[in-house]
């Protein structure tokens, strides 16, 4: 049975993860190749970039998981890495009253921007803009693999800082409009 879920990966490329003993940590990839003793693997970052190859023992993996959400979110990644690479223009006009924080958020209201929010110089949040008032908004929070998690209503007071348009926010984009688009738990 693990010779065709391996010959499977490897036939089509197909992204799978890979957990060893001694260890939560996983290799998510895809085999390369593989013999009765040894699998190699194209790792993936959490980007879906390639990156390196592991070789691995057989008889030192714990399990291996397909078909999950976590395998099918990368598969979905790694046959798009060219749109995480792209960095879209962003046009953004810089506010000029004190309440800088309001401005930003009035710029991203209703827009399709996933934002990172710094809150109290501590706590990072990524979303959209859903609602705003002068003193409070309503984010609607995005997971790492694009998640639609919950929406949150924050004091405006509290937002130390903005990052706009990184790679991560680009990433969890990308699954979100994805998971939007299709049955993705097919």
């Amino acid at each position: 049975m693990l010779s065709e879920i391996l010959e499977q990966s490897k036939k089509n490329k197909q992204i799978m993860c890979f957990y060893h003993y001694n260890d939560d940590d996983f290799w998510c990839g895809y085999v390369t190749d593989y013999n009765q003793d040894l699998v190699y693997i194209q790792h993936l970052t959490k980007y879906g970039f390639l990156d390196g190859i592991v070789v691995e023992r057989i008889d030192g993996l714990k399990h291996i998981e397909f078909g999950d959400d976590y395998s099918k979110a990368m598969q979905y990644l790694s046959d798009n890495t060219e749109k995480i690479i792209s960095d879209p223009e962003f046009k953004f006009e810089i506010p000029t009253t004190e309440n800088w924080q309001h401005d930003v958020l009035k710029q991203l209201l209703g827009e399709n921007k996933l934002i990172r929010i710094e809150m109290n110089k501590s706590d990072y949040i990524h979303g959209f803009v859903e609602k705003l008032s002068e003193t409070e908004f309503i984010l609607n929070q995005v997971g790492k693999m694009g998640e639609d998690e919950f929406r949150s209503v924050f004091k405006i007071e509290d937002v130390t800082a903005f990052r706009l348009n990184e790679m991560d926010a680009r990433k969890r984009l990308l699954l979100y409009n994805w998971r939007k688009s299709i049955d993705w738990l097919i």
